[in-house]
């Protein structure tokens, strides 16, 4: 049921408040009754709700339908602003406080007194009729104390109760520079200087920071009659400043928004950059418009009071332009509002003081969603891949939400099915592209819907790593070779010690170390992979090899030693005469080396082996006669002629024992040798003729002499 306008309008000058982060708002003070009837007539008619940029369905932070002094309830609110942290603040216009709502409040969620004590009052802890709030970056709170005609700031912190400074105004109505007359709009720049709209004044007063009661102010718009001209105001509500320092007021009786230059002074004209078409509900046109304020995209929000909308003007917007209504509607439904006061923009979120409905609107921008998997592509069927969604909007945390998940045949959720993000394999022999649906809820029921797109791919089958041999003395490097009977474009990454030249493309490498090796065989175009070890095996242990003797020396029994060399079977050897054969016969000597190599070409070198001689050289042979010849026999033949008759002795000296043979006449015809043995070396000359001698030493060693005896 609509108000009875004569009880609403004609109570003491409020109902209209300030701005968004300008939060604007007022009251039409000392209104005709034909002004009254245009407005009551306004009030009963319902505005059609335009496209949409916000979600139609607002979520209430503060307040309920119904009005009253508990915590969880607000009368008649005026403004609305909400800080970095989420925090909402709300100017209680009938309750004579400022309350503060935690961040994602509800209907039924207390708020707590941070200014004024809930009683009217002109104390610096009390106030009477706060139309407007506005808190800045140190948490200090601003607050219109409509009829206590000032500006107070509270600590930040404040509770019920706490003391606030006068920081413009002087406690009673006026027109001066140090005055205000009907306070329904604040803004604080970021320099600290106090912007307030002066309704009764018809302009906008602009305090420095360091302002305290009393101080002046300079007009920066407006003043100090009414009018409709582009230097005049009438009846201004809200004022916003952007980043750029231009001033936006909402200009209620003259159906407009105007826009002032940042040096702006009294008598400055403004330009009209919403409505100012007469009072109507067209797209060009408002209708009261009380709250103003900018996006961060440079649009104008208009909160227009008397046609129960939100209207959106785009940037550089003039009187000509058609906005849409983003929220609001008459009535007391979620997606409807009831004199809206003030809107205020925080991120792409609205917040809207909506005055007759007793409650702070929230209504939030489309939601978006976004998604992610990663690993992407994947691979099946042992590789997981993390699938995330992000959206939503500003404000919200994520437990705000929910998340509903549906997977394609064969992609299995293995974790974290209604939350953000999942956890998801895909089953073995599912290929292909496979795509994924989320959708997200938020606590309105508003839904946004995407699709995430998985690629899946099978690793690399049969992966293979084979070593081209094994490492030995002669082949110091072997290579390996990797495949798959997958077909493809593929990337080896091999590991192992001894890599000496991995070919990532070609499947190769070389290496020149035994023990095991490894290979990762990655699809290029999947990014599946598969790995595979080898081991390369070694054989470099050199021969065992020795020189064997068939005797330890050489001496005139044993006048040569066979040498062999002890290997293994296979395996070559080499004499230090450059002779290959297995064993070699020496009868000098000496020391005598050789070397070996296996199979494998390794190589080893025997300890060398030294053979002695003993016996050598042969005795030498002395003949001593009695007639004082004597003859040193040696090699070979002699000629001794030896004076006198047969049966002259003679002796042998040079050895230790000796064999004297002479030859005796035939006989029959056979030749008769006549052999005589000695220890002493001494013969007997039986006849002349040849003879030999054979004379050994005590090693066995012995020599033979020949020769003739010839007697003269």
């Amino acid at each position: 049921m609509q108000p009875t306008l004569p009880n609403h309008w004609l109570r003491a000058a409020s109902f209209f408040s300030c701005f968004s982060p300008a939060n604007a708002s007022g009251l039409f003070h000392l209104l005709a009754w034909g002004w009254l009837l245009v407005l009551s007539i306004a009030l009963l008619i319902a505005t059609t709700v335009q496209a949409q940029t916000y979600y139609p369905n607002g979520i209430t932070r503060a307040g309920s339908p119904t009005s009253g002094t508990a915590a969880n309830q607000l009368d008649l609110p005026h403004s609305v602003f909400v800080d970095g942290a989420g925090y909402v603040y709300v100017a209680d216009f009938r309750n004579d406080r400022v309350q503060k709502f935690p961040p994602n409040s509800t209907s039924t969620t207390n708020g707590s007194t941070v200014a004024g004590t809930g009683t009217s009052g002109s104390a610096p802890n009390q106030l009477t009729r706060p139309t407007c709030v506005f808190v800045d970056r140190e948490g200090y709170i601003y607050v219109a104390d409509l009829s206590n005609y000032r500006i107070q700031k509270f600590p930040p912190n404040s509770t019920a109760g706490t003391a606030g400074s006068t920081v413009a105004g002087t406690g009673t109505s006026g027109s001066g520079a140090n005055e205000l007359d009907g306070i329904y709009g604040l803004f604080v720049d970021t320099g600290g200087y106090i912007y307030v709209t002066d309704n009764n004044n018809n302009r906008i007063q602009k305090f420095p920071p360091t302002s305290t009661a009393g101080t002046a102010g300079s007009t920066v718009a407006g003043g100090p009659t009414s009018g409709s001209a582009a230097n005049e105001l009438n009846s201004p509500f809200g004022v916003y400043v952007d980043g750029a320092d231009n001033i936006y007021v909402a200009d209620s009786r003259n159906n407009r928004i105007q826009k002032f230059p940042p040096t702006s002074t009294a008598g400055t004209n403004g330009s009209t950059v919403a409505g100012g078409n007469g009072v109507g509900s067209d797209a060009n046109q408002l209708k009261a418009p009380l709250g103003v304020c900018v996006d961060g995209s440079g649009n104008l929000l208009v909160a227009d009071f008397n046609n129960h909308r939100i209207q959106q003007f785009p940037p550089n917007s003039t009187s000509s332009t058609n906005g849409i209504t983003v929220a609001g509607g008459y009535g007391s439904a979620a997606n409807q509002l009831y004199a809206p006061r003030t809107v205020f923009v925080k991120g792409r979120d609205l917040f809207v003081a909506d005055e007759y409905n007793n409650r702070i609107q929230q209504f939030v921008a489309p939601l978006s969603l976004s998604t992610s998997a990663s690993p992407n592509p994947t691979c099946t069927p042992t590789s997981i891949a993390s699938v995330t969604a992000s959206g939503g909007y500003l404000g919200l945390p994520s437990d705000s939400y929910s998340y509903t998940w549906v997977a394609p045949a064969g992609i299995a959720i293995t974790a974290g099915g209604s939350t953000s993000a999942v956890s998801v394999s895909a089953n073995s022999g599912v290929t292909g592209v496979q795509t994924l649906t989320v959708t997200l809820s938020d606590m309105a029921s508003n839904t946004a819907t995407a699709t995430v797109s998985l690629t899946v791919g099978a690793p690399p089958a049969n992966p293979s790593l084979v070593a081209g041999g094994t490492l030995t003395c002669a082949q110091t490097a072997v290579t390996l070779t990797a495949t798959t009977s997958s077909a493809g474009s593929f990337s080896y990454a091999f590991a192992g010690t001894g890599l000496t030249s991995p070919n990532p493309t070609a499947g190769t490498a070389t290496v020149a170390g035994n023990g095991p090796y490894s290979v990762t065989i990655t699809n290029l175009t999947t990014g599946c992979n598969s790995s595979t070890t080898t081991t390369v095996q070694s054989n470099t242990a050199p021969p065992v090899v020795s020189i064997g003797a068939s005797a330890s020396g050489l001496s005139c029994g044993i006048p040569s030693i066979t040498l062999t060399a002890n290997v293994q079977p296979g395996v070559t050897v080499g004499w230090d005469d450059a002779s290959s054969a297995p064993t070699r016969v020496v009868s000098v000597s000496g020391t005598y080396g050789l070397s070996a190599t296996a199979t494998n070409g390794c190589s080893a070198t025997a300890t060398s082996l030294t053979i002695g001689g003993i016996g050598i050289p042969l005795p030498a042979v002395t003949m001593v006669f009695n007639n004082s010849a004597t003859v040193v026999a040696g090699a070979g033949t002699a000629t001794i002629t030896v004076p006198g008759t047969p049966g002259q002795q003679f002796q042998v000296l040079g050895g230790s024992s000796f064999e004297y043979g002479s030859v005796l006449d035939r006989i029959n015809g056979f030749q008769i040798t006549q052999i005589f043995f000695s220890d002493n070396g001494i013969f007997t000359i039986q006849r002349g003729g040849p003879f030999t001698i054979l004379v050994r030493d005590g090693t066995g060693c012995s020599r033979t002499v020949q020769g003739e005896i010839v007697v003269r």
